[in-house]
């Protein structure tokens, strides 16, 4: 029997002095049927170069430049690399990661012996210089509903995680490409509002490098696009498995509460003001037994008159964002 073909699909931009440790992972593969598809995303650095290599050494790698008339950015690129892929099995995987040797071997054979499961995930751990140092290891939550763990964060499937089934991809539209922020979030909250056949490996199969200075933290500072959240949530919203579920609603809620005071508290006031217009239109107040006039209060309070942080907090029940609406 042919062992079936994996599609590894890596956008990349300006990773000239990461990706050959990425790419040489892949090359080390015990598993040997895979093809890479690299789509560049406009790099200015020496990126294409390194990667032309990686083609010249090995024909399985493949280099292709995102198109003019796509958006920018690494969703496009999801998308398009994706259009150009043949396996039967799919992995995203990011430019600056690294694979265990038998990342690919131990997800292929289990999801050739579980012919009913859509898609397999494993465990990730974090690393700055190396993969030797320790890191924090993601968690899996086995026990419950496969979708409210996820969007409770008690399972970690972020976009590179998992290999999919393509026949199962061509069901759904991939990464929405006018996100630029939690685009895993969006698509795959999609996906799993309808399936739950998931595979789980114990294992930690991927290294993920820790990077301080990305779309998501700018100066070890949050950075959120704004449009791009309240876009997800608002997407979110209208799945069925969060319409029937108020516990889900208010994990989402929960969710929003938080980044509201933590933009608050490093001032950036539009964005938190933009939250809590979100926050007082899509959700019900009655519901949730939620005074939206407390957030109202500290809001201004903290933006006019620049003092009383955290006692204001106290005072407004707000130090801890989740007593408001218990």
């Amino acid at each position: 029997m042919v062992a079936p073909q994996v599609s590894l699909i890596i956008p990349t931009y300006n990773r000239a002095e990461v990706i050959a440790e990425t790419l040489n992972s892949i090359i080390a593969q015990s598993y040997t049927n895979w093809e890479c598809i690299i789509v560049d995303d406009g790099s200015t650095d020496t990126t294409i170069n390194v990667v032309q290599a990686f083609v010249k050494k090995d024909s399985r790698f493949k280099l292709f430049e995102r198109p003019s008339h796509l958006l920018r950015g690494g969703n496009a690129a999801r998308n398009y690399g994706f259009s150009k892929s043949s396996g039967e099995f799919i992995n995203w995987f990011d430019s600056d990661d690294i694979m265990t040797e038998d990342h690919i071997k131990e997800k292929v054979e289990y999801l050739t012996s579980h012919k009913e499961t859509d898609f397999v995930v494993c465990k990730y751990q974090n690393f700055n210089e190396s993969i030797f140092d320790d890191g924090w290891i993601s968690m899996f939550e086995k026990v419950g509903d496969l979708f409210e763990n996820y969007i409770s964060g008690k399972i970690s499937i972020l976009t590179f995680i998992p290999i999919w089934r393509r026949s199962l991809l061509l069901k759904y539209d991939l990464f929405d490409e006018k996100i630029y922020q939690h685009q895993d979030l969006e698509c795959y909250s999609r996906i799993l509002d309808k399936e739950k056949n998931i595979g789980f490996i114990d294992k930690v199969l991927i290294f993920v490098r820790e990077n301080n200075e990305s779309i998501t933290i700018k100066n070890k500072k949050r950075n959120y696009h704004i449009d791009s959240y309240l876009a997800v949530k608002t997407k979110q919203l209208q799945l069925n498995s969060v319409k029937n579920s108020v516990r889900i609603q208010e994990v989402l809620l929960n969710q929003m509460i938080k980044v509201f005071l933590y933009l608050i508290r490093i001032r950036e006031f539009n964005k938190a003001k933009r939250v809590y217009l979100f926050i007082e239109e899509n959700f019900s107040l009655k519901k949730f037994h939620l005074s939206i006039y407390r957030f109202k209060i500290y809001y201004y309070s903290i933006k006019f008159f620049n003092r009383g942080d955290n006692r204001l907090k106290m005072i407004l029940n707000l130090k801890n964002p989740y007593e408001s609406f218990k």
